[in-house]
């Protein structure tokens, strides 16, 4: 199983079930390290947080920014997701909640795989929502520090 942008002249691929396992390897051969759990592959990007879980046929991409804020940045907050929403057709940005009454934002890309999906359209896919993902966090500002996270 490769991993690889094929080339024009190559046949196309087939798409296969989607696993974690499939999940996993595609982004090992991008170069990328992660930890794997049963329903769950995460690792870091550019020192944001993503996840990819399988619900269902579905797999979701999800980002945490890393930050909280108080809840009166909510509106502000509410704000630049809004306007990522509007502008931009994925990853979804939204605000949770976060604990002691504080508030964070996240990012959630979801892809259809019931029929399956190529390696090719795998690690397409898997690229548009970490690019997406790392560049609305990055608008937001730097990932937390060391001391931000502990």
């Amino acid at each position: 199983m490769t991993f690889t942008r094929r080339h024009a002249e190559d046949p196309p691929e087939t798409a296969t079930e989607l696993t974690l396992g499939r999940v996993a390897a595609a982004l090992a051969a991008r170069g990328y390290t992660t930890r794997s759990a049963a329903d769950r592959v995460s690792g870091m990007w550019d020192g944001f947080a993503f996840g990819f879980a399988l619900e269902g046929d579905t797999l979701v991409v999800t980002g945490a920014w890393g930050h909280e804020l108080e809840d009166s940045h909510q509106p502000a907050m509410l704000l630049a997701v809004n306007d990522w929403n509007r502008d931009h057709l994925w990853p979804v940005c939204f605000t949770c909640p976060a604990p002691e009454g504080r508030v964070t934002i996240g990012t959630r890309f979801v892809v259809p795989a019931g029929a399956g999906l190529s390696n090719e359209q795998l690690i397409a896919h898997l690229d548009c929502a970490l690019r997406a993902g790392v560049g609305f966090f990055q608008a937001l500002g730097p990932p937390p520090s060391n001391e931000d996270v502990a």
